[in-house]
């Protein structure tokens, strides 16, 4: 079974405080052919603040309460439209709204596990997010954390990052169009660090390039492949290393 753990911001899923659909039609689409590849696909999809803010009356950015409230108004719309465009090609799609502390309770783990296998033979798409209503915690931390910690949990041959941009570049390319595309790097040092902004997205939502690099550091580090690719590229290209940027897998250092 070929695992792919795929992270899409709510950078990707919404504008302007409306879930964008014709980008998550998209996203639907592409991991459906992933599907019918061979792969099976665990997707982790920020979006539901950015979603449901507006219909947060007197929404303050500052106030926990307020992005928890957010979070359950976004999310069931977020899914209800995932399993519209899933279920075009045939496929049940699961949620799973998870805390980082589920996955460090070894038990809950395997349970957790289970259920993504469960899914997987199923033929189904399983879709997490961070359990931001009832959790606080879960407010403040991000997404790309949660999917690199999923891509290691669940033994990923390869996690996937889209975004708005074609992979990574020098600087911001919405800003600097003299920005250099970057298309592979051997090893996230700190100059690779530094081509990164540490600002939040245009949603408001936690992270950032800078935040992504990070985590793909780390999961990189745990010896799984990584790609940062558009929300609209061709996902088997990017795995073909024709798309996108490539952060090949590092080897781990054998104690003596």
């Amino acid at each position: 079974m070929k695992k792919i753990v795929v992270k899409v911001g709510s950078d990707v899923v919404v504008k302007e405080g409306k879930l964008a659909l014709r980008r998550m039609a998209h996203v639907c689409e592409s991991l459906g052919i992933l599907h019918a590849s061979g792969y099976r696909v665990l997707l982790v999809s920020s979006g539901a603040i950015a979603c449901g803010k507006m219909a947060v009356v007197g929404y303050n950015h500052a106030s926990v309460i307020d992005k928890a409230t957010a979070a359950t108004f976004g999310q069931g719309d977020l899914i209800r439209y995932y399993k519209i465009f899933f279920h075009i090609n045939n496929f049940p799609v699961g949620q799973l709204l998870l805390s980082h502390d589920q996955l460090h309770d070894s038990l809950l783990r395997n349970h957790i596990l289970g259920m993504i296998i469960r899914a997987w033979e199923s033929h189904g798409i399983m879709i997490a997010n961070g359990n931001d209503g009832v959790n606080p915690d879960e407010v403040q931390l991000d997404n790309d954390m949660l999917a690199r910690m999923l891509a290691e949990f669940v033994d990923a041959q390869a996690f996937i990052v889209l975004s708005m941009h074609q992979g990574l570049y020098t600087a911001d390319p919405t800003y600097a169009h003299e920005a250099d595309f970057v298309a592979t790097v051997p090893h996230i040092t700190q100059e690779v660090l530094a081509y990164a902004s540490s600002t939040q997205s245009p949603n408001g939502a936690p992270g950032g390039m800078r935040t992504k690099l990070l985590q793909i550091q780390r999961a990189t580090q745990a010896g799984i492949p990584c790609y940062l690719a558009a929300w609209n590229a061709d996902l088997l290209n990017v795995l073909a290393g024709k798309a996108g940027t490539f952060f090949p897998p590092q080897e781990k250092e054998v104690v003596k």
